[in-house]
Parts: structure tokens; C-alpha cells; sequence
């Protein structure tokens, strides 16, 4: 069994790279890409990284399903640039030097960051291009999803509370969204049964 994706001889040594954290199929994830994706969710949130075994199995199963959505909906190449979230990003620190001091903390680069989102735009826009014209919405659903939140508000003694026809809109597109989410889950539930998936968990540990 393969222990490791990449080798480099030096010598008569072999020095190990990067191992093999899951296949699918015949497509490999590496575990330095796992680590890393867990890395930058955490510089996202200001947390620091959670490295346990079923942390790093659920950034596995992130970067699978991803890998799924790709093969589906291949990237587009439109998705639109991310440097306006990453000024956003080192606006939470004092200096450019404080910024980069931070990545270094986390092990990752600012391409890191920026691949990352990237991947998160992509599949977005891949879940879209897939089941938003799947999903339908009713005026019931809609009238049903604005009377709860016209609840909730009176519940907080909101001010004011729009009406109906005034969040007619946004009500359908939360319902939308939330439709699109399901279908993707439940697509997503059929193809992980359907392919060759395969973690190795001694990486897991």
C-alpha cells in the first residue's frame, strides 16, 4: 500500500513528502492539503487550528466533496476577485508586518487564503449552476417563511416590521438557498455512496 503521494531521492535516501490522506477514485488528496485547509479556516475565524484526528477528517470530507461538486460542475474560470476579503482580513491587524507575522503562525501563505476561498466561490457558484433551477418555491412557503420572521421581530419588540410584499423577495431567495442547500446534500449523499472513497486513517490519528 502506498504510504505517501510524493518521494524525492537524495542519495541512496527517499525523503518523504507528503502522504496520502484519501483517494477518490484515482484522484489523491494529500495530507499537507487537508492540514491546510483546516489551517485557514481557522486564520478565517481567529481560532487556532483544531488538528485533532475527526478535525482533520472533516476537512478531508470537505475538500472530497468539493472535489465531487468540481466533476459535476467544472469551475466556470469567472469567479470574481477576492482581494477586496483579503484588504478586509488585514484590516483586523495593526500593520502589514503584524499580518504576515499572523500567517506565519498559522503555517500557511496568503495564497493559501486566497486558494481557499477561491475553492469556496467555485463551489457556490457550481451548487447554483446545478440546483437552483431544480428549486421551487411557492407563494404558501414564502408566506409561511415571512410570518415567522415577522414573529421572531415582534418577539424582540422590533420597531418596525416590514410587510410582506416588502420582503417578498429576500424571503425567496433565503428559501431558495435553503433549497439549493438540500438538493446539494442530498446529491452529495448519493455520489459519496457511489464512488471509490478510500481515508486512510492512519493520517487521522
Amino acid at each position: 500500500m502506498l504510504t505517501a503521494l510524493l518521494i524525492a531521492q537524495a542519495g541512496d535516501q527517499l525523503q518523504v513528502l507528503d502522504r496520502i490522506a484519501v483517494t477518490v477514485g484515482k484522484t489523491v488528496i494529500t495530507e499537507g492539503e487537508m492540514l491546510t485547509n483546516v489551517k485557514v479556516a481557522a486564520f478565517l475565524d481567529q481560532k487556532e487550528p483544531d488538528l485533532s484526528g475527526p478535525s482533520k477528517k472533516a476537512a478531508a470530507a470537505r475538500l472530497v466533496d468539493q472535489l465531487l461538486l468540481r466533476r459535476e460542475v467544472p469551475p466556470s474560470g469567472t469567479i470574481g476577485d477576492v482581494s477586496v476579503v483579503i484588504a478586509d482580513l488585514k484590516k483586523r491587524y495593526s500593520s502589514e508586518a503584524e499580518y504576515l507575522k499572523a500567517l506565519e503562525h498559522y503555517g500557511i501563505t496568503e495564497q493559501d487564503v486566497i486558494d481557499q476561498l477561491q475553492n469556496g466561490l467555485e463551489s457556490v457558484e457550481a451548487s447554483n449552476h446545478r440546483f437552483r433551477a431544480e428549486v421551487q418555491i411557492s407563494d404558501d412557503q414564502i408566506h409561511t417563511r415571512y410570518e415567522a420572521y415577522a414573529k421572531q421581530l415582534r418577539d424582540k419588540s422590533a420597531p418596525a416590521i416590514p410587510t410582506e410584499q416588502a420582503s417578498h423577495d429576500q424571503v425567496q431567495e433565503l428559501l431558495i438557498d435553503q433549497g439549493v442547500s438540500e438538493a446539494l446534500e442530498k446529491w452529495l449523499l448519493m455520489m459519496r455512496a457511489q464512488s471509490s472513497i478510500m481515508y486512510r486513517e492512519a493520517v487521522f490519528k
